[in-house]
């Protein structure tokens, strides 16, 4: 079971980043949670299988062993009938799920491994590990996994915004630039980087008001939350960007919009994503955007219903393209 394998799951794909969902030729199966989180659990570290008892205390681990095992044998009944037997390996005593179905962070990995990072990161970036999820009682083992895993897709999609915002910055892309950028703030607020290259990204596109007003809402937002200021690289290029003249817009007179993402699978950021200031104008900003909020209430996710179809199907066309 490996991720080079030739044969794929027809018309399934299992999202993990942002709100999950097991997607079938672009719209969600209805799966009960502990389902859910059994098949992600299975699918991103069921390699070589994993023992019954294992599987019923990651998710079950608040009821007898009896009853987990029971509980477990039925959530495989329930997978089964959607993917097969081929891709969910179900034998006496271990469990395991074959690499053949596609999994948006499994895509995410292998495509900076083989340096193929280029726009599909940008959707493949969605938003947090099991965004919102979680599993239900006695799932503890569980969660504690998914934080870990949260945590390192974070750091691997932050840095594969980054190097794809290097990128664009050295071809001169402002429009990709600022979008790697705010993808990348979306996914961490505190990626002071992402911020530097919302700041070039706006100043480029001819809005230094805009860029200096993000400066400032990254200052307030710092002092509220790690009662500290900016980086100095940060600072210093606020002041460069204070001291040089409003640098000419660009044609066409309003700036390029940033790729839309997917509606439903966004955070919403506390840093603007739209422009709202005329092209080479210095005046204040007439819709400011409110203050960041604290990380705990940072990631609003909306419902998978609406966003995920389209998203799913982005997905597939651009890793098979990609590929």
């Amino acid at each position: 079971m490996n991720d080079s394998s030739p044969s794929r799951a027809p018309g399934l794909l299992l999202v993990t980043l942002g709100t999950p969902a097991l997607v079938e030729h672009g719209a969600p199966i209805r799966l009960r949670k502990k389902d859910l989180a059994l098949l992600v659990y299975l699918r991103l570290e069921g390699k070589h299988g994993h023992s019954r008892g294992a599987l019923a205390g990651l998710l079950w681990g608040s009821s007898r062993e009896d009853n987990a095992r029971h509980s477990l044998t039925q959530a495989l009944g329930r997978l089964r009938r959607h993917l097969g037997s081929e891709v969910l390996q179900v034998g006496h005593d271990r469990v395991g799920c074959d690499a053949t179905l596609d999994c948006d962070a499994s895509l995410l990995q292998s495509a900076i491994a083989s340096q193929r990072v280029g726009d599909a990161v940008l959707s493949l970036c969605a938003g947090e590990f099991l965004a919102g999820f979680q599993a239900g009682a006695g799932a503890e083992a569980f969660e504690t996994w998914a934080d870990g895993r949260r945590a390192h897709l974070r750091t691997v999609a932050v840095a594969a915004l980054e190097r794809l915002g290097e990128e664009a910055e050295e071809a001169g892309e402002w429009d990709r630039a600022l979008a790697a950028g705010q993808r990348a703030v979306e996914l961490d607020p505190a990626s002071e980087p992402g911020h530097r290259r919302i700041m070039r990204a706006w100043n480029a596109l001819g809005h230094r008001v805009r860029a200096l007003q993000h400066y400032e809402r990254l200052t307030e937002w710092l002092a509220a939350e790690f009662e500290s200021g900016p980086e100095p690289e940060t600072a210093e290029l606020a002041e460069q960007m204070r001291s040089r003249a409003p640098r000419p817009a660009p044609e066409p007179a309003s700036p390029p919009a940033p790729r839309p993402f997917p509606a439903a699978e966004r955070a919403p950021s506390p840093f603007p994503t739209e422009a709202t200031v005329e092209p080479g104008a210095e005046t204040v900003d007439p819709h400011p955007d409110p203050p960041c909020p604290a990380p705990a209430d940072y990631w609003g996710w909306g419902s998978v219903a609406g966003g995920v179809a389209g998203f799913a199907v982005l997905l597939v066309v651009l890793w098979r393209t990609g590929r």
